[in-house]
């Protein structure tokens, strides 16, 4: 391969990749996960 071919493929891999890698994006939850409500001060301390 060329310099300018690897070079290319490296910046793009720094670029984009590594990025998602050390700070993933988050996902959208699944259609069937289903949130937790936040407990009141009452239903923590009884639990």
């Amino acid at each position: 391969m060329k310099v300018k071919v690897v070079w290319r493929k490296v910046r793009d891999y720094v670029r984009y990749d590594l990025k998602e890698i050390a700070f993933p994006s988050s996902l959208p939850d699944p259609p069937h996960f289903k949130k937790k409500r936040k407990l009141t001060w009452k239903e923590r301390y009884l639990e």
